[in-house]
């Protein structure tokens, strides 16, 4: 359905169209009636006359009186409603339509919104109805398939639309409740980053304020910012010097009280407005109001324009319904641009011939493009967009949106990110502003904090405030000089940066900016106080006392010494209270003892000693079977006793393996013994001798080392060191310092033997001419010895001829064998038996020479084993 159409649709829905065609039909009704009444007094005027009668060919004629729609309705007839419901549907007419009702065919008969011929001729709603659709629906209801419904959310403009995103139904149509907007699919709060539409951000100060961005009342917008409409130095900005019979509104220098004679004063715009631009004598320029000068379309620029049909004033250059020429009509969403149809500025022509919308974030500013370009960074578009809107400043783009700038921070337009102000300076205006004297900022600070109490900044542009001195305050925020720091008075003091000075409390003084308590022996009642009291003479008090009470006399074991109670020194006392002189303290008597600070002596009591004001033990080896006495009595020599021993039957003498020292019986070290009682030094332990130990102390004898063992050291004190017999060595007792070597011609190759027998005799082929060894010695190669226990070489015979030995420690001789000799004696080795020669021959073992053959013969080769072989001649 085209614009038009929907137009046409929703003037029937609301009555307009079906109003005016009333009247059309009217006139239609009346223009018939004449030609039939002209057609009886002039026959054969009209064509298609019948003889049955005189009405118009194709008519039905008129309709009766009572039904047609130009008759008033009678008094009895009831009173149809006009209200209709604005809304579409998407059900067909199919059902309803112009129908031919009492022999009448028009729209004025269409059965899908007459009331009288409602889906049907002669179908008349009820009072209170409405035809919507062929159908009487109440008033405020319309057809919804075969039933009438309310719209609502849930019906809204078409059946089953359903408003979504917290949006209502608005005539028809979805929309936010006012005062909410759209912003992805949801009605949100309209606020100042989301104004009129979703990410229209309000900066330079201005508000959202019925969906627009406008400045506060009382301030203009001014190089996008707003200002007061009475800033001067908006005037100034733009190279205007007000005179003093002017004044500066809105960025221009207004002279309001001397308008000419065809000027009136507006107060409300500050301007002088020309009468002849009034309209009902407000202060509102309009030159084109239709009151004054007739029709609208005369303000409308005539040249160049053009009269098509009843349309006047048409530009075929830009009029999209005759683009180039009367009734050349350019399809939907496409612009007529230098009589051509093309693409308008926002859009761009697609492949498939049709315009499509520039997206959000892009923007085309001519017509007839085929494509798209990106917005620059810092500037964004709604889609559509013919250009660019640059971010202004105090705003950055993010996501095709203008944000405004974080507090503290500042952009100039165009940006894509925002900068923090500096320490010592605050964002105003989108401007980043010093901080004046007495005040301070962090980075990104949206304002300056004064300085608090108890500190100042005499320079500006500063991150932080000075500490006022200790011993000083100040009471006041936002100072500038340590001067506004006062001194404390008397008897208060401070910390550094105090707001106010604290008054010492009772118990103390002010000394130095500083609250010390009261010293022993005096005190101070009251607040504020630089000094404290003296307590009366013989009494004292704690540190820090805060009243006379607190004074108290001296008690007895001390004495009073400029108003201090000190305790009477060790070995004296004291009965009395209150006394003022050391002369007060007594010394104890002999035997007897005290603590400092004693009012009485204690008495020594047997086994006890006075020393150093304590009744003290008396130590090991001494007693005392006596009270108050200053020493103790000795033990006789080698005895000892225990501590506090009360008479001389605690002494007892010393034990074998101790000796006496400085009273105590000590026992002897490891590695010593003592068989003696009574022993006064540590001369009487005898160390260890060699092959024995002592792993213990106290002993009175040593630890002998077993059999197959020896110990070469003394003083030995553990059960290691009695080492085992090496090899070719034997112990056959206890405490030995050494041991025994095996004899010649025997070896022992165990250690820790305890027996001579553990010595065994060198084997056949071996001997030993050495004491104390773990082997025997092998007799060389080329001789044997067949005895056992041999003790020198010479018993390793050589072997004799006929004979060899390749092998050590042999006890026999290895023989030649036949058909070999062997002349000499001492042989090493097999190659020393030699083959026969020709002519001899040797038929047995262990020779020194070879047999000849006898009778002159022969043998015809060497190493013959036998007579047999001995011939005459040999052939070869």
């Amino acid at each position: 359905m085209t614009e038009q159409q929907k137009n046409t649709e929703s003037k029937k829905q609301g009555g307009e169209y079906k109003a005016s065609q009333r009247f059309a039909w009217l006139a239609l009704w009346g223009t018939l009636t004449f030609t039939i009444v002209l057609g009886f007094l002039q026959p054969g005027l009209m064509t298609g006359r019948t003889t049955g009668g005189n009405q118009p060919m194709g008519c039905g004629g008129p309709p009766p009186p009572e039904n047609t729609q130009t008759q008033k309705p009678t008094a009895a007839a009831p009173k149809l409603s006009t209200k209709k419901a604005a809304f579409r549907t998407d059900m067909g007419n199919d059902t309803c339509g112009a129908r031919r009702c009492n022999g009448v065919f028009s729209e004025e008969k269409n059965t899908c919104s007459n009331d009288y011929h409602c889906g049907a001729c002669g179908n008349k709603c009820n009072l209170g109805e409405y035809c919507s659709l062929g159908k009487c629906c109440p008033n405020g209801q319309y057809r919804c398939g075969d039933t009438c419904v309310v719209e609502d959310e849930n019906n809204c403009g078409a059946c089953g639309n359903v408003c979504s995103g917290g949006k209502t139904c608005q005539s028809g149509r979805c929309k936010c409740p006012s005062g909410k907007v759209l912003c992805n699919g949801q009605c949100i709060p309209e606020d100042n980053n989301n104004c009129g539409s979703c990410g229209n951000v309000c900066s330079g100060g201005k508000t959202c304020q019925s969906g627009q961005c406008q400045c506060p009342s009382g301030q203009f917008s001014f190089q996008g910012q707003c200002r007061g409409n009475f800033d001067a130095e908006a005037c100034t900005a733009n190279g205007n010097t007000c005179s003093s019979e002017q004044t500066c509104f809105k960025g221009r220098c207004w002279n309001t009280l001397n308008c000419n004679d065809n000027q009136v004063a507006c107060n409300n715009v500050y301007a002088c407005i020309p009468k002849s631009q009034l309209f009902n004598d407000s202060c509102t320029p309009d030159i084109c109001r239709s009151s004054r000068m007739g029709s609208s379309q005369d303000c409308f620029p005539q040249h160049g324009a053009v009269t098509c049909g009843i349309y006047k004033y048409v530009r075929l250059e830009s009029d999209r319904h005759h683009c180039g020429q009367c009734g050349r009509r350019c399809d939907d969403n496409i612009a007529c641009n230098s009589g051509k149809c093309q693409c308008p500025a926002g859009k761009f022509m697609d492949a498939d011939g049709s315009c499509k919308t520039c997206a959000a974030g892009t923007y085309q500013d001519q017509v007839g493009q085929v494509s798209c370009n990106t917005c620059p960074a810092g500037a964004i578009s709604q889609a559509g967009s013919a250009s660019c809107q640059t971010c202004p400043a105090g705003t950055f783009a993010s996501n095709n949106k203008c944000k405004a700038c974080p507090v503290g921070s500042v952009s100039q337009a165009g940006a894509t990110s925002c900068q923090a102000c500096p320490a010592g300076a605050y964002a105003s205006n989108n401007e980043c502003k010093t901080c004046a004297a007495g005040s301070f900022s962090q980075a990104g600070s949206g304002s300056c904090q004064p300085c608090a109490a108890g500190t100042y900044q005499g320079q500006a542009g500063q991150s932080s405030c000075n500490s006022c001195p200790a011993g000083t305050m100040n009471p006041h925020t936002g100072k500038t000089s340590v001067s506004d720091c006062r001194a404390c008075f008397s008897g208060t003091v401070s910390q550094a940066g105090a707001a106010v000075c604290q008054l010492c409390a009772a118990g103390t003084y002010a000394s130095n900016n500083e609250c010390k308590p009261c010293a022993a022996g005096t005190y101070q009642n009251q607040a504020g106080r630089t000094s404290c009291s003296l307590c009366p003479t013989g009494s004292s008090s704690a540190a820090g006392s805060a009243s006379a009470s607190d004074c108290n006399v001296c008690p007895a074991g001390t004495y009073e010494s400029n108003r201090v109670c000190v305790s009477c020194p060790v070995g004296t006392y004291n009965r009395d209270s209150g006394s003022t002189s050391a002369s007060a303290c007594k010394a104890c008597p002999t035997g007897s003892v005290s603590q400092a600070g004693s009012s009485v002596c204690q008495l020594c009591l047997e086994g006890t000693f006075a020393s150093n004001g304590v009744c003290a033990s008396c130590p090991a080896g001494t007693y005392q079977d006596q009270a108050r006495q200053s020493s103790c009595k000795a033990c006789p020599t080698g005895h000892t006793s225990p501590v506090g021993s009360k008479n001389a039957d605690a002494c007892q003498i010393c034990s074998s393996g101790t000796y006496l020292k400085d009273g105590v019986c000590v026992p002897c070290p490891a590695g010593t013994m003592n068989a003696n009682t009574g022993s006064t030094s540590a001369d009487a332990c005898i160390v260890c001798a060699a092959g024995t130990y002592q792993d213990q102390t106290g002993a009175h004898w040593c630890k002998a080392c077993g059999k197959g063992k020896y110990n070469p050291n003394t003083g030995s004190t553990s059960a290691s060191a009695c080492l085992p017999c090496s090899a070719g060595s034997y112990s056959d007792g206890y405490a030995k310092a050494s041991c025994k070597a095996c004899p010649i011609g025997t070896f022992n190759p165990d250690t820790g033997s305890q027996d001579a027998s553990a010595c065994q005799a060198c084997p056949t082929g071996r001997f030993q001419d050495e004491t104390g060894q773990a082997s025997c010695k092998a007799c060389p190669a080329g001789t044997k010895n067949s005895n056992t226990g041999s003790t020198s070489s010479s018993a390793c015979i050589l072997c004799p001829t006929g004979t060899y030995q390749d092998q050590t420690g042999a006890h026999w001789c290895k023989a030649c064998g036949k058909g070999k000799y062997n002349p000499n004696t001492g042989s090493t080795s097999a190659s020393a038996c030699l083959a026969c020669p020709k002519g001899t021959y040797n038929d047995g073992y262990a020779k020194a020479s070879c047999r000849s053959c006898d009778n002159k013969m022969t043998t015809c080769s060497t190493g013959s084993t036998s007579s047999s072989v001995c011939v005459p001649y040999c052939t070869q």
